[in-house]
């Protein structure tokens, strides 16, 4: 039987507020499904957690596909677990592929104009004193899964010179934006250098909001935030 937990993602410093996220627990009766699938000798046992699900159309318009995380898998390079894909087949979930490293605690999806979803989720990463937290989208119908990073904040205080870069996710928006009809991510991030042993004062810190703008198979940087997004990535670069 899988054991479920809570999971609170590296990387802690830099989250900020809530992410809209549609991932969830598993029910029991799911639970069962997912253990009945077969699920490979990875994701099984008394070292996997299985810690949040997802259902969409991942990969195709006509048949209803389940995302499930697993953690306690994989080392400490792969963030400690992955993510398998299932389909629905008479009933039943059936093991489809299983991505080392991607964690999909935090997931929402979005519907493509060829009816599938792709998934936008936050995840988070500690290394060499460094916590870094990006927002990223995963493609399913990539067949070596396709992930694509949008943006990402770093908080490296830990490793502090003279100063460091202290960063969050202050603010999250699903909306209509550019008015075609299909819904976009607002995402406001505070962000500047802190002097080495001082904690940093996100109220005094400025604000950067970046669109970014869905086209109903990807997202782009709105052309008006993007020269924000581009700060941010020189403050944010690793």
């Amino acid at each position: 039987m899988f054991r479920f937990a809570i999971v609170m993602l590296s990387a802690s410093l830099c989250f900020g507020q809530a992410f809209p996220s549609e991932s969830r627990l598993p029910s029991n009766e799911e639970s069962n499904k997912i253990q009945r699938a077969g699920t490979k000798s990875r994701v099984s046992g008394d070292k996997a957690i299985l810690t949040r699900v997802l259902t969409g159309k991942f990969t195709q318009a006509d048949v209803p596909e389940m995302i499930a995380d697993f953690e306690g898998q994989e080392p400490h390079a792969l963030d400690f677990g992955g993510t398998v894909l299932l389909r629905e087949v008479n009933g039943e979930w059936l093991l489809i592929r299983y991505a080392a490293g991607f964690r999909s605690t935090e997931c929402r999806t979005f519907q493509r104009t060829d009816h599938t979803d792709l998934l936008l989720c936050r995840g988070g990463h500690t290394a060499m004193g460094q916590n870094t937290v990006y927002l990223f989208t995963y493609d399913w119908k990539q067949e070596k899964g396709g992930r694509v990073i949008l943006l990402q904040v770093t908080d490296n205080r830990s490793a502090c010179g003279a100063s460091y870069s202290a960063a969050r996710f202050e603010h999250f928006e699903v909306a209509d934006f550019n008015r075609d009809g299909l819904p976009d991510l607002g995402v406001t991030v505070q962000a500047g250098l802190v002097p080495c042993g001082r904690q940093p004062s996100y109220a005094a810190m400025p604000r950067s909001l970046v669109q970014f703008l869905f086209d109903g198979k990807d997202f782009r940087v709105s052309p008006g935030t993007a020269a924000a997004k581009r700060k941010l990535d020189a403050l944010n670069r690793p």
